[in-house]
């Protein structure tokens, strides 16, 4: 499917306009029963969204014909949400329920999601099948050369990656691989459709920041468990040593009170690394958030300008700045303040005070 627009439609669920295809056979010309696909297109529809791919293909037997096999399809685009494929599948067959039922096969397309009910085999099962099998892929022997890279740097780096959780290079799916007695888990090799899938195609409203690695996303597994993506910057040369850095350092350096790796992915010119998700962020959202800063700026500027007496603090530090339960910011400790005259503007002092 292609889909071409002059406005953002990336991430964002609609189911018009639509396409509906009846299938030109009438009944007297294909078997009449149509008994059991409700039933068979109701289960793939439950299952489907929630796929990793968001795709699925099922087949049953008609039940009042034991000699009928029934068929069907759904799939969704990967730039929406489980729970959007879930919604736009849904309301694509509530068309069909309305219309027909009664018909032998019928299809539905629409810009997110398309399903397709037949019967009559119209899939290839073996390459259509939605669940992966375990890489049978063997590492190369030790004596084995890769072909000469295009760009040494990038492919470096994946080899660090690789030689480090153990895995062979070409391999999507591979069990977890534990580090060390310290380690809190297990680090994964992730499928790039698990990663946009679960932080909707890198969209810009999952996007939590940014550094000389590159762009950070927050995303969200199957399982349910948040994540935070690091994305390699192509046009990053720093990233690039960055990510070789740390992918030597945090993959041997598991501990409680670091973050933890919870593993990679590297397919074309991606190159990912998936770490739990910190719910609260980093620190200096807490020492640094406006309101803070405002409160701070305002209890300064009344010791400085607007109270009876003119006072500088001269100890002013995060440690000094106390927090109540509504997370208002109170300057404290004047035990090294100093007042000056109400039209004082400076003055010398003769010793050093404050937190050195």
């Amino acid at each position: 499917m292609l889909r071409y627009s002059n406005e953002n439609f990336f991430g964002i669920m609609v189911t018009t306009p639509r396409i509906l295809m009846i299938n030109t056979l009438n009944r007297a010309e294909a078997n009449e029963s149509d008994v059991g696909a409700l039933s068979l297109m109701s289960k793939l529809l439950s299952e489907a969204p929630y796929s990793e791919s968001m795709f699925g293909i099922k087949d049953g037997p008609a039940i009042d014909n034991a000699s009928l096999t029934l068929y069907g399809l759904a799939q969704c685009t990967r730039d929406i949400s489980n729970v959007s494929c879930d919604r736009c599948l849904v309301k694509q067959f509530s068309k069909i329920q309305n219309c027909c039922q009664e018909k032998v096969g019928w299809r539905v397309l629409g810009p997110n999601c398309n399903i397709r009910y037949e019967q009559y085999p119209f899939y290839n099962e073996v390459s259509a099948d939605p669940t992966p099998s375990a890489p049978a892929q063997q590492p190369p022997p030790p004596t084995a050369k890769p072909p000469p890279p295009d760009n040494p740097g990038e492919q470096k780096s994946e080899e660090i990656l690789l030689n480090v959780l153990d895995r062979p290079s070409g391999t999507h799916f591979v069990e977890g691989h534990k580090h060390d007695e310290d380690n809190t888990g297990e680090t994964y090799y992730f499928n790039l459709t698990t990663i946009l899938a679960a932080t909707n195609n890198f969209s810009d409203s999952n996007k939590l920041g940014e550094g000389g690695f590159g762009p950070v996303y927050k995303g969200k597994l199957l399982d349910g468990r948040e994540i935070a993506v690091k994305r390699l910057s192509t046009k990053s040369g720093q990233g690039l040593a960055e990510f070789k850095n740390e992918v030597m350092l945090i993959v041997k350096l598991q501990h409680k009170n670091l973050v933890r790796l919870l593993g990679c992915c590297m397919e074309g010119d991606e190159k990912l690394l998936v770490y739990e998700y910190m719910a609260n962020t980093s620190l200096d959202a807490f020492l640094f958030a406006s309101s803070l800063v405002r409160g701070i700026a305002r209890g300064i500027l009344y010791l400085h300008e607007d109270s009876r007496l003119k006072i500088i603090h001269r100890d002013l530090k995060a440690s000094n700045v106390l927090l109540d339960e509504e997370m208002n910011a109170k300057i404290s400790d004047f035990g090294t303040a100093r007042i000056f005259g109400s039209k004082q503007l400076d003055a010398n002092t003769n010793r050093v005070v404050g937190t050195l």
